[in-house]
């Protein structure tokens, strides 16, 4: 028996660029830290954690589950503030200390907007009647002015006295002055303006809903578009000291094309029944759709918000961009910079250095709809619930952050942590392991990382996930610490190359050649080398060869012509060990493909009127009947009714002159008479 043996076959898997052997790097990217739980730490667009600012929530506020929007904040000047809420239309005093107090229940179901008059007096807007409310210093309130208009959606007061109003359903800005008598001072274009803002020359700038459009308006109300944008809602616009305006636009949900402007569920008393009794109404639900907002039929946006900015004389460039959160809110600090807050959820972003985003606080609500500048700080007024935070100028010491798991693939070990530090700071580290994407109780504890002149060594024992979380301290209240680029080794555990298929095509009976087929594949994209292996089926050692072929996909045609006559198995094998450490690599084996080979033609008989015919490997597949021509006349009937043994009869024919040829199923063929 003799057998050419063909050179090695390797294997580049596709589906990772490195092999198993070699040491993997996970960096945590702003996506990927953008999962995590931070608690005093900013996360930034370019995947940097620092300290960010003191954020404390208002728990005095607590009570107030009733109230699911959080309209307007205004802070008082002696350290108190005043929240505007619906859909009870209330307004609360929150004090230093003690409980909230209502200074005005409103008819109207919202109180949307808050502006301090030059007395002291405070201004409340209300929605759907258009009202403006006059609290004076002495806590009363009364009606100020009946604006004619549906929605009041912002309120600023000039240094001369005259209170603007933003307005809706017809788009307008009304001039008032401190008795309350209004004008129109500007007719949009638009549904609705929604946000305003007083310009530091004396102008207006306002914002609208339906065509995305920003306006700068003068005192005698001539107006210019200073930009319209792809997005129908202009919502917040806020000016710094240059005479940046920074304004944030915005679609409604992919799933709301026209989605309500207010749908609020307001509790409903109890009906008397006669005698009596009360019965269970249940809460009533109020909808209403505020139009301009979004029109019937628009084409789905881009996106669902973005932040933009417009220096003098320079083109609108965008800042910050999401196709899941929209911006309801901006305000700039007593320092410059811009924070904006989104939802959904509750987010509050900072503009840092370079244009650069950082996610300064999460909060459980729905959206950040108010932000206020406050003394050094802000406040943020949220919905959905209601909720105020405020925001102090100074910045934590020290901050916490947790990452989500970080999936190997497979059971891995994990090595150093490498990070970099900007700034004098100390950073305390700790991991755990497991093999569940959600920690449990199966997870192996917190474990601090063994220090390195670079980073950490992790400690925590192999698994497939990995947790980590920080504590990051600066060194003295100057210090302003950066922690970036940091990233993980890991070597996951080798995982062996699959074979999809292995199999022979065609006829398994064969004279010289058999068609084999495979398909492999390696989890770990590892190089990979194949044999092939055969014996006869009666027993004996394997005997392997290297096919002359490079594909993980691969049709071999198999020469057998040097293997003597019988039945045999083959079987693929495929190993990573190129790829791997000894000890580490894995193989697999395929199914057994059986083959016969068969170079013996059937032994043919006559017997009364039936020519038998007997094969001792291959079964006997059809008979014959050639003229004296040598042409092929017409098959015999086999006595079964199916050629498929290895012992068939076939029916003589009558004629005489010709002859009956019978083939086996390798193409092996016998002629009778011999």
């Amino acid at each position: 028996m003799r057998l050419a043996l063909a050179s090695a076959l390797v294997l580049a898997g596709s589906l990772r660029p490195v092999a198993a052997v070699e040491t993997r790097w996970a960096l945590e990217t702003a996506a990927r830290l953008a999962l995590g739980r931070a608690d005093g730490l900013a996360i930034s667009s370019g995947g940097r954690l620092s300290l960010a600012p003191e954020v404390v929530a208002e728990n005095s506020l607590a009570s107030l589950s009733a109230d699911a929007y959080g309209w307007d904040v205004l802070p008082d000047r002696d350290g108190r503030l005043l929240l505007a809420t619906g859909p009870e239309g209330r307004l609360f005093e929150v004090a230093p200390a003690g409980d909230p107090r209502v200074l005005l229940r409103a008819e109207e179901p919202m109180i949307t907007a808050l502006a301090w008059m030059r007395d002291g007096s405070v201004l409340a807007g209300t929605a759907p009647e258009g009202r403006i409310y006059r609290i004076g210093r002495d806590g009363q309130p009364k009606l100020w002015a009946e604006t004619g208009e549906r929605y009041i959606w912002g309120l600023v007061v000039a240094d001369d006295g005259t209170t603007y109003a933003a307005t809706g359903e017809r788009g307008r800005i009304i001039a008032l002055d401190e008795r309350g008598r209004g004008e129109v001072l500007f007719d949009s274009d638009e549904h609705h303006i929604v946000a305003l803002a007083l310009a530091r020359d004396g102008s207006l700038l306002a914002g609208g809903a339906g065509r995305g459009l920003l306006y700068r308006v003068d005192r005698n109300g001539r107006a210019e578009v200073l930009h319209q944008d792809v997005l129908p809602e202009v919502r917040a616009i806020a000016e710094g000291e240059d005479g940046t305006i920074w304004f944030a636009t915005l679609a409604p949900p992919p799933l709301e094309p026209r989605a309500p402007a207010v749908r609020i569920r307001l509790p409903e008393p109890n009906p008397v029944l006669p005698g009596g009794a009360a019965a269970d109404s249940g809460d009533r639900v109020l909808e209403g759709v505020i139009e301009g907002l979004a029109p019937p039929g628009a084409a789905a946006p881009p996106f669902r918000g973005r932040l933009l900015r417009l220096r003098p004389g320079q083109q609108v460039r965008e800042i910050w961009r999401s196709e899941e959160q929209a911006v309801y809110a901006l305000a700039l600090d007593a320092r410059g910079s811009l924070y904006f807050g989104a939802g959904e959820p509750a987010r509050l972003y900072r503009v840092g250095e370079d244009d650069e985003v950082l996610l300064v606080a999460a909060w459980a609500q729905a959206q950040v709809t108010r932000l206020r500048a406050a003394g050094d700080g802000l406040l943020a007024a949220t919905s959905n619930p209601a909720a105020l935070y405020r925001i102090r100028g100074s910045q934590r010491l020290s901050g916490r952050f947790e990452a989500a798991p970080l999936d190997a693939g497979t059971l891995a070990r994990w090595g150093q942590i490498l990070w970099r530090v900007e700034g004098r700071a100390r950073v305390h580290l700790e991991t755990r392991t497991g093999n569940s994407a959600e920690p449990d109780g199966s997870w192996s504890a917190w474990q601090a990382v063994r220090p390195t002149h670079s980073g950490g060594g992790v400690a925590s024992p192999p698994g497939r996930y990995l947790q980590w979380r920080l504590r990051l301290e600066a060194e003295s209240p100057g210090d302003h610490p950066v922690l970036s680029d940091l990233r993980i080794a890991y070597r996951p555990r080798n995982q062996g190359p699959q074979i999809e298929s292995f199999e022979l095509q065609g006829t398994h009976h064969v004279q010289r050649e058999v068609t084999l087929r495979w398909k492999i594949s390696d989890p770990d994209g590892d190089a990979l080398a194949i044999h092939i292996e055969f014996r006869r089926e009666e027993g004996g050692p394997w005997v392997r060869f290297d096919p002359p072929t490079a594909e993980p996909t691969a049709t071999f045609p198999w020469s057998v012509a040097d293997l003597d006559e019988g039945r045999y198995s083959a079987r693929l094998v495929v190993s990573d060990r190129p790829a791997n450490e000894p000890d580490e690599a894995m193989e697999a084996r395929s199914a057994r493909a059986s083959f016969t080979v068969d170079r013996t033609p059937p032994v043919l008989a006559a017997e009364g009127g039936w020519l038998v015919a007997r094969d001792a490997l291959s079964p006997i597949l059809w008979a014959q009947w050639v003229g004296p021509e040598g042409r092929a006349s017409h098959r015999l009937a086999v006595q079964d009714g199916v050629a498929d043994g290895q012992e068939e009869k076939f029916e003589l024919p009558r004629e005489t002159e010709g002859r009956t040829r019978v083939s086996d199923a390798s193409g092996n063929v016998a002629e009778w008479p011999p």
